[in-house]
């Protein structure tokens, strides 16, 4: 039996009453300050196909440009590739602001993959939440990828933020917003979906990412 129309308003409101933006907090705007970026160290052949170590150089360089203003968050995914990492960050003379984490990840693009940081309040009193959407590997086209989902919950060790879960399936290199409630949305799908997808030459990407996009190309950021 199909639910009344009293009942589906009452769903409705609960569901409106959870949603963070009810609860007091705002997205800021993208060129807002923020403390510190995210990026995962490049590894995986079919997203870097045939040029993984021409992407660690890059990421090496980016995480040495934005470690000159503020720290970088570098996710390693295992032992191995640490040691690749930090040779490849002092080769580049990355600072102290370059820290290594051991969290692993199927992929590097943590725009996609990463949770989006809302925040309310001013001052000491400033809270943030790290929003964790539904990450479907752009549209199930990577299905090992599908593995980084639940990456946003992994990340409270490095960023020390409470996490909440949100069903709905998007893409962060999808969105922009403005702070005062804008949004900017690239190609969105159906079926809950605000879908963007990876370009077809990732490596070329990485390089652009250096002169053009800036850092938050492939990283996600904790915001103040």
């Amino acid at each position: 039996m199909a639910p009344t129309v009293t009942e589906a308003s009452k769903a409705w409101k609960r569901i409106r009453g959870a949603t963070p933006r009810a609860q007091g907090y705002t997205w800021p705007a993208e060129w807002s300050k923020h403390e510190a970026t995210v990026i995962a160290w490049p590894h995986d052949p079919k997203t870097w196909p045939d040029c993984v170590p021409e992407a660690e150089q890059v990421f090496a360089q980016l995480a040495t440009a934005v470690g000159t203003g503020e720290i970088v968050h570098v996710l390693v995914k295992d032992e191995a590739i640490e040691a690749r990492a930090r040779q490849h960050l002092t080769e580049a003379g990355a600072s102290s602001r370059v820290r290594l984490h051991r969290v692993p990840t199927a992929d590097s693009w943590l725009r996609d993959t990463g949770p989006i940081v809302v925040a309310r309040g001013r001052g000491a009193s400033r809270e943030r939440l790290a929003l964790d959407f539904r990450f479907d590997a752009w549209g199930g086209k990577y299905e090992t990828l599908m593995a980084d989902d639940d990456l946003p919950p992994r990340l409270k060790k490095v960023l020390g933020l409470p996490t909440k879960r949100i069903e709905l399936t998007l893409e962060g290199g999808s969105i922009d917003g403005d702070g005062q409630g804008g949004k900017d949305f690239g190609l969105r799908g159906r079926g809950g979906r605000a879908r963007s997808s990876p370009p077809s030459s990732a490596c070329s990407t990485a390089t652009a990412t250096r002169t053009s996009r800036g850092p938050r190309s492939n990283g996600t950021c904790a915001r103040r």
